[in-house]
């Protein structure tokens, strides 16, 4: 009889444990972006889904994909929607056209820094229906900006706009490449993964791109010249969250990562802690590596942004036309809410 009633105990015991696993096992959630390991997007992820953790007392636990692992870069998007990925970090540029009033930042000299577009572009989402509807196929956790772009080149520096003249350089598409026409400068369309290999062969002289860029892609070992313009360009990006994965989650989970630490968030801290830092350690970066860094004098500058201006009416014009008809309002505010927060 003892030795029977020893057996209950210890099975008792058993299945307690077994159901206690069971009550208090943590949702398991995967979210996939498609730059590398190394970079300023995997460095989010990792910091995200750890306050994440925390802030839920372990009710959820991710699993981080990077370098395309679960799909390809212009895929992200969809993959949210699909449920390829729970949550996808995805580059609105990856997909012209897609977000096209969100695009509105991608027009030349608006956005000085990430900090200052994140406010901005999360602003403008809270202010304009026509805005969130571009994101009506997924749960939005989060939208911003990377830092701003300037132009970066192999052989010959660029000092003025006349330098540019008949230079083939890289744009991610869309609206950036009207401005490097405008500016003189050939636009050659390449997906980011394909660009170091361009510049080793000679495709391209140089390309737009951010300082985070330049770190992420290892480019300071090749490129030599690099010329800061004062937010030429930025890119648009979010994180995005499959809606079936999103109403799973318990309600206190859903207001974690969708407010506390979603679009708040995203709008007060990620680009003042990580774009904007990571473009400082870029630039010590680069010149440990010989890379020459110039800035444009404000003479200079304004010659750029007056030969780039007329791209913003021609942006309005083709929205217009789409049958957007807040493109111009949508403008005019992320104009005023950039000079607000620059501030």
């Amino acid at each position: 009889m003892k030795k029977f009633l020893i057996v209950l105990f210890f099975c008792f015991l058993l299945l307690f444990s077994i159901g206690s696993q069971i009550a208090f096992s943590a949702i398991e959630l995967r979210i996939s972006s498609w730059m590398p390991a190394k970079s300023v997007d995997t460095a989010i992820a990792e910091y995200w889904t750890k306050k994440v953790e925390e802030r839920t007392g372990g009710k959820v636990r991710f699993t981080i994909y990077t370098a395309s692992s679960l799909g390809a870069m212009k895929d992200h998007y969809d993959m949210a929607i699909k449920g390829i990925a729970d949550i996808t970090f995805h580059t609105l540029s990856n997909n012209p056209g897609r977000h096209p009033l969100s695009e509105v930042l991608h027009l030349p000299f608006i956005i000085p820094s990430s900090e200052v577009g994140g406010k901005v572009l999360t602003q403008l989402y809270r202010e304009f229906p026509e805005i969130r509807a571009e994101f009506d196929e997924v749960k939005v956790l989060g939208l911003g900006t990377i830092d701003t772009w300037n132009f970066h080149s192999l052989k010959k520096p660029i000092n003025k706009m006349e330098d540019l003249k008949g230079l083939k350089v890289r744009v991610p598409g869309g609206i950036a490449s009207e401005a490097v026409k405008a500016l003189g400068a050939v636009p050659i369309g390449l997906p980011v993964p394909e660009l170091y290999m361009a510049l080793q062969k000679g495709v391209i002289d140089g390309t737009v791109m951010g300082w985070e860029g330049i770190a992420s892609f290892k480019l300071y070992e090749i490129l030599k010249h690099y010329t800061e313009v004062g937010g030429f360009t930025t890119l648009t990006q979010g994180l995005f969250m499959n809606k079936a994965s999103f109403n799973k989650l318990p309600p206190d989970v859903q207001k974690i990562i969708s407010e506390d630490l979603g679009l708040k968030w995203w709008e007060e801290e990620k680009g003042k802690l990580f774009h904007d830092k990571w473009a400082e350690e870029a630039r010590v970066l680069v010149r440990k590596h010989g890379g020459n860094i110039y800035s444009l004098p404000p003479d200079e500058k304004k010659r750029w942004v007056d030969a780039i201006l007329p791209i913003r009416e021609m942006w309005v014009k083709t929205m217009e036309s789409k049958g957007y008809s807040s493109a111009r309002k949508i403008l005019n505010r992320a104009l005023e809410l950039s000079a607000k927060y620059s501030k």
